[in-house]
């Protein structure tokens, strides 16, 4: 487990489903990638079974997504077909449960200064040799695609904080999303060892 000060961003973990091109998926049914999702949790740790109850456990019960997973085209939802829970081993997993993403006036730009400013706040001061600012990026080595592609994203030309839609902008949406989502009420440290 990291420690850090209030407002840190640990990036510890991504399930990153494409075909090994750079932009591109692989189609697979919201199911799979919902299956995917729990496997990569318990394989992780962050989904366990209770050792004194025999239920499962999750560490993070929900999520953010861009507001167009909602959308219902042709009487279907994106966001409903992630919720229905899949078969993993024999039994029931809970699918994946999506909040609507910020996207209000100025989000762009207020979501692109955040990414900067934990960017910026990353790097130790020129006197010091330390870091002084709050609010910095942890990301770990089990995040090979956030590395590939957050760092160094072409921007939009009309708009200096809005990355270009052409780009591979699917982990930077994500963690953008993120810095403006309030996952407290819904994320547990409580974890019960037995030895």
């Amino acid at each position: 487990m990291k420690s850090g000060r209030r407002g840190d961003l640990h990036i510890i973990g991504e399930l990153y489903i494409w075909n090994g091109k750079p932009n591109e998926g692989t189609n697979s049914p919201i199911a799979d990638i919902s299956r995917s999702f729990n496997e990569y949790k318990i394989l992780r740790g962050w989904r366990w079974r209770d050792p004194v109850t025999g239920k499962w456990r999750d560490l993070m019960k929900r999520g953010c997504a861009d507001t167009s997973i909602f959308d219902e085209v042709n009487e279907r939802c994106i966001a409903t077909e992630f919720e229905r829970p899949v078969l993993i081993g024999g039994e029931l997993h809970p699918g994946i449960r999506f909040e609507r993403a910020d996207k209000g006036p100025n989000s762009v730009a207020i979501r692109g200064a955040l990414m900067r400013e934990r960017f910026i706040g990353t790097a130790p001061g020129k006197e010091s040799g330390v870091r002084e600012a709050k609010g910095l990026f942890i990301v770990e080595s089990e995040c090979p695609q956030f590395l590939r592609t957050v760092p160094v994203p072409p921007r939009d030309p009309r708009y200096p904080d809005k990355i270009s839609d052409a780009a591979e902008n699917h982990l930077a949406d994500a963690c953008r999303y993120g810095l403006r989502f309030d996952l407290t009420p819904a994320f547990s440290t409580r974890r019960r060892w037995v030895a």
